[in-house]
């Protein structure tokens, strides 16, 4: 399987009682990365039968109420994640996954450039969206009022102005990347090594 991002909850605090604030997991063949486990993270990974992770990543820790509750094995394989200020840059094989999870201005966003950008619903995410231009962009981190306006349209909207592909997570949403054309599938060197 490849790399997928498995969002445990898609909100903000003030969206409370209708969306969890779970944070994501990344997932690849090596590792299972919790990022920003907010509450309701450590249900979460239960419900989905992860018992431990290999790394949880805090942005901050208001974004990581949960991150103390959650058991990190003591040996495994660890992402290379680097930290920026208003969020992480993850390379993924083939790929680079960019998390923007704080209001950025428009003049930061050089070092989030990547394939895909998961980034939380701000004031100015079409601009974002347009500066870095990824392959997918995934909405998450959704307050009262983007809630209120229905994040699936939201998404839809930004992706006509843009001419990304934009999703808006969902609590429990599972992205396979290859799925999406977001990274580039490693092919296999068996096939043009045979018969030489």
């Amino acid at each position: 399987m490849g790399p997928r991002l498995h969002f445990l909850g898609t909100g903000t605090s003030d969206a409370r009682g209708v969306l969890s604030e779970g944070g994501f997991l990344i997932l690849t063949d090596q590792s299972v990365v919790a990022v920003d486990p907010g509450p309701g993270a450590a249900q979460g990974l239960a419900a989905l039968k992860h018992k431990e992770v290999d790394e949880v990543i805090a942005t901050n820790h208001e974004l990581a109420h949960d991150a103390d509750l959650i058991k990190v094995k003591t040996a495994g394989n660890k992402l290379d994640a680097k930290r920026l200020a208003k969020g992480w840059v993850f390379k993924l094989g083939d790929g680079v996954v960019s998390y923007v999870a704080e209001p950025l201005d428009v003049r930061e966003v050089g070092a989030y450039q990547g394939d895909v950008l998961i980034v939380s619903m701000q004031r100015n995410v079409e601009k974002i969206i347009e500066k870095l231009k990824p392959k997918l962009v995934v909405l998450t981190r959704f307050d009262k009022e983007s809630v209120q306006k229905n994040p699936v349209y939201l998404a839809r909207d930004l992706q006509k102005k843009t001419g990304v592909q934009t999703i808006a997570a969902q609590d429990g949403l599972l992205v396979d990347l290859y799925s999406y054309g977001a990274l580039a599938e490693q092919k296999s060197l068996k096939k043009f090594t045979e018969g030489t």
